[in-house]
């Protein structure tokens, strides 16, 4: 029997906590390869607390407790879309929990980082979810596929038994969503419907957790580029304005589909101070925008240094040295039309060697060898 007659027969079990078709970042992507993994013949169930159901997916809503007698009820090889349950691959899209803590503090001040912490250490529900972690990460049973290197070495750090059960595989990317035919149609429309002039650079900003994406850093960039670069412009997305109104700042809310502001965009700014592997960098760069990526982010590995993207330091050196050099890579990019160019058309053939399908060949590679 050929490999791909054999993969066809799968019967898996995606679990996770929300599972909601039309979603973004992590929820958006557990929904793109269940339902690619669906469209390759693969019989796939859904067992979500909640979400919605789409067509060739079989969806179990479950209680949160029940998620995993439900998946070991449906006789299916069953991937856990983190560390939730037992399961036969355990996809750390998130990265552990306790490491994650430790970053999260990062975008705080000295005292909010001890409360923090305190917190996270005096919360029952937060120790019951670091010792689950610990204990799934240990059991012998499933595979760990790590989504880059960086949620690698938290494993091999929290539990380093695992190692010999862990994989990276970086998230793909759908290259033609972010790249349409009409993308130079799109952005002259959607740059006049937020004011954009044809002279301003604008710079986009992905957040829904400001703090986290370290808006702070972004705002003393452009505070202080403002007055001898006037036409610099943060287009910010999220549910939350990153900070105060300031005129270089333009925040357009949340959006069902981030497309149009990729094309309205000349440059992806991601100062994160955690990410297991940003799928916003893969689009931008799929978009054929630069990418200017903290180095706390995963899929940061995939750049290489100023030849198809820019990747800084935002935690560990001075605040004076992490802003000089965010600030360095905003006046060049905002000054420089050509470099932004190069740097782009760098980046999409980038993101063409990381495509979704790409990312799905590899993906039911993995679960073959544990396939009933």
């Amino acid at each position: 029997m050929a490999f791909r007659d054999y993969v066809t027969c799968m019967r898996l079990a995606f679990v996770l906590e929300h599972f909601r078709p039309g979603a973004g970042g992590a929820e958006g992507y557990a929904v793109a390869v269940a339902d690619g993994l669906a469209r390759r013949g693969h019989e796939v169930h859904v067992v979500a607390r909640d979400g919605a159901a789409m067509p060739g997916l079989c969806f179990h809503p479950t209680p949160t407790g029940s998620l995993a007698a439900a998946s070991a009820n449906l006789d299916a090889l069953v991937i856990d879309w983190g560390l939730r349950v037992p399961a036969d691959l355990h996809r750390l899209g998130g990265g552990v929990s306790q490491v994650f803590h430790r970053y999260n503090r990062l975008s705080r001040g000295p005292c909010g980082r001890w409360l923090a912490r305190a917190r996270v250490m005096l919360s029952p529900q937060k120790r019951r979810e670091m010792r689950r972690e610990e204990q799934l990460l240990a059991a012998p049973r499933g595979r760990l596929l790590a989504v880059s290197e960086f949620v690698a070495c938290q494993v091999r750090e929290v539990v380093p038994a695992a190692a010999s059960r862990l994989v990276v595989l970086h998230n793909g990317v759908d290259t033609a969503r972010f790249n349409p035919p009409d993308a130079a149609a799109r952005r002259a429309r959607r740059r006049a419907e937020l004011g954009f002039t044809p002279e301003q650079v604008v710079f986009l900003f992905l957040a829904h957790n400001p703090r986290l994406k370290n808006a702070a850093l972004l705002y003393r960039v452009f505070r202080a580029l403002h007055p001898r670069l006037p036409n610099l412009r943060l287009l910010a997305l999220g549910k939350h304005r990153p900070g105060p109104a300031a005129p270089w700042l333009v925040h357009a809310g949340t959006v069902s589909d981030p497309v149009d502001a990729y094309l309205a965009a000349d440059t992806l700014l991601h100062p994160t101070f955690y990410d297991a592997c940003a799928n916003v960098a893969l689009e931008a760069a799929a978009a054929g925008l630069p990418v200017v990526s903290s180095d706390l982010n995963g899929s940061a590995e995939l750049f290489t240094q100023d030849q198809d993207g820019l990747v800084l330091p935002v935690a560990f050196h001075p605040r004076p040295e992490v802003d000089a050099q965010w600030s360095q890579a905003v006046e060049r990019l905002a000054g420089d039309a050509a470099y932004r160019h190069r740097l782009g058309s760098a980046a999409r053939d980038l993101a063409a060697r990381h495509t979704l399908d790409r990312y799905l060949d590899q993906f039911e590679a993995l679960l073959t060898p544990a396939a009933p």
